[in-house]
């Protein structure tokens, strides 16, 4: 019939070069999971070469954590389903990759007779998803932070200017302009640790030197033996900030001793103090959102936590300490 493009039946090497130059994924598997074929793109991208995946099964290089759902995926397709989905494989050499498969079945004779399917790797946008995610839980946090302590020195200050108003005592003016003060710093300090949640390049960052200038803004004696540099951003300096703060306003230190410690490729900070101390029964909340032993809301140790995770390290309670407070803190030191 005039018009109609002639039906021609394709070279099977045409099929067999598509399957080979795939970017995609794509793979073949039995009825029990096992893999009957692969093309070289999925060989490459989770490390194996292509005789070490054939027979093995797809649940003995899945993430454990993501085997219960790969189950349950794979008998909805062995039901007649078409489905995608997204799971961590491990990789040859021990990593994680995020994968998002495609799978649907093959019938012959009104029988499935294996799966077919096609998947990518997604990891870098799931990570993507999750820096976004930390991100948008910070600025959650750091706008709660704000509305809280802003309208709380707002509403001291108005209060100490009418009681003024009344008394005439200089002092009180005094009180006021240390609640603008303080929501000044809070303003500068939120505004630190959100550039560092943009920030991607990270510089080097003397500790002793971060420390020393910081404590020049309390009356407290610092004492600091040793030094280390650390890949860090501005918000270092909202870290050692809210850690001399605590031990100052809640634990009524008068001295803190920081004594900072290489070990290969971490800095390991002693940060201690002679004040009041933490009680035990609180200890296991300090790090936790919201979480204050004054009925305050600041940014506090919580978000001490969170900018120190975000540079790859850690910071704990040392607990077996009876007097005053330490906290241990590592860092990633200088390559």
């Amino acid at each position: 019939m005039k018009g109609q493009i002639p039906q021609k039946q394709l070279d099977p090497d045409v099929y067999r070069r598509f399957y080979e130059n795939a970017e995609d994924m794509l793979f073949l598997l039995d009825l029990s999971g096992r893999f009957i074929d692969v093309n070289p793109k999925f060989a490459q991208m989770l490390g194996y070469r292509h005789e070490e995946l054939i027979g093995k099964n797809s649940r003995n290089i899945i993430h454990p954590a993501d085997l219960h759902s790969l189950k349950s995926f794979f008998r909805s397709v062995l039901n007649g389903k078409r489905l995608k989905g997204e799971f961590r494989f491990i990789n040859r050499d021990g990593s994680m990759v995020w994968i998002e498969i495609t799978e649907w079945p093959v019938y012959e004779d009104g029988k499935i007779i294996r799966i077919e399917g096609i998947a990518r790797n997604v990891t870098e946008r799931k990570k993507l998803e999750e820096n976004l995610k930390k991100r948008n839980e910070m600025l959650e946090l750091l706008f709660k932070i704000l509305r809280h302590d802003i309208a709380n020195n707002m509403t001291s200050a108005i209060n100490f200017h009418d009681l003024y108003s009344e008394v005439r005592d200089e002092g009180l003016l005094d009180n006021v302009k240390r609640c603008i003060e303080r929501t000044i710093s809070l303003i500068k300090e939120v505004e630190k640790v959100e550039k560092s949640m943009d920030s991607k390049i990270q510089d080097l960052y003397s500790l002793r030197t971060v420390i020393e200038k910081i404590s020049e803004n309390y009356p407290v004696d610092v004492r600091i033996a040793g030094n280390c540099s650390v890949l860090a951003d501005e918000a270092i300096y909202a870290v050692f900030d809210n850690l001399i703060r605590n031990s100052v306003t809640h634990g009524k230190a008068s001295r803190i001793d920081v004594k900072i410690q290489e070990d290969r490729n971490v800095c390991i900070i002693t940060f201690s103090d002679d004040g009041v101390g933490i009680e035990d029964e609180i200890a296991s909340k300090i790090f936790d959102e919201g979480f204050s032993s004054s009925g305050g809301k600041g940014l506090g140790l919580y978000i001490v936590r969170k900018v120190i995770e975000k540079y790859g390290g850690e910071i704990v309670l040392d607990r077996a300490r009876k007097k005053g407070t330490t906290f241990i803190i590592k860092l990633r030191k200088q390559a």
